[in-house]
């Protein structure tokens, strides 16, 4: 049978599983010949700046960055791939690694710029790193922040909308659970 009771609890069942946690942020892995890996295995997720730019350009920025994103990360939305028109980017005007207050929300990628500041033995004249990551609907986060210089943040098709997190479910689930509630009153009233 049919009540209050049951609805209540399916419409519950429902909101919770439309609010549970987005996908974690993923660094994703390069590919090419100017990974760092070879010369220690935690680098495997970054490659050097210099020569990685569109046609071997060492400029750290957003078109710059969108080629290396393209070219050297494989994890990559293959509807935009090449098509610079189809990428909206932002390079914020504050650069920080520390996302931890939102504002990451409807970008899908992020390409960050490392410095030479770390003394790991990698050869000189690399011009620092440049490693990306699949946001994957999340809105803060917590970059590395050693040596960092800057980011940049990409959506393909400039669908840089925020994702819905289950509100509008949520909202459904209320809107039903009064209509229910107003229909039980009226059929205890009768009664």
């Amino acid at each position: 049978m049919i009540n209050l009771k049951n609805i209540s609890t399916f419409l519950a069942i429902i909101v919770m599983a439309g609010s549970v946690s987005a996908v974690p942020v993923t660094q994703l892995t390069p590919s090419g010949t100017t990974v760092y890996g070879s010369y220690y295995a935690f680098l495997s997720y970054y490659i050097a700046k210099n020569g990685t730019g569109d046609g071997g350009s060492n400029s750290n920025n957003s078109e710059h960055n969108l080629y290396r994103l393209e070219t050297y990360f494989i994890d990559v939305d293959s509807n935009c791939q090449g098509i610079v028109a189809d990428w909206e980017s932002y390079k914020p005007a504050t650069q920080t690694a520390n996302w931890l207050g939102g504002g990451l929300a409807g970008w899908e990628y992020a390409v960050i710029h490392y410095g030479n500041g770390l003394n790991i033995g990698a050869p000189n004249g690399l011009g620092g790193f440049v490693t990306a990551y699949a946001l994957n609907g999340n809105d803060s986060f917590q970059f590395p922040s050693e040596s960092f210089s800057s980011i940049d943040l990409y959506s393909c098709n400039g669908d840089h909308r925020v994702p819905d997190n289950g509100s509008s479910l949520a909202l459904l689930g209320i809107a039903l659970t009064s209509i229910a509630a107003l229909s039980q009153g009226r059929w205890l009233a009768k009664a």
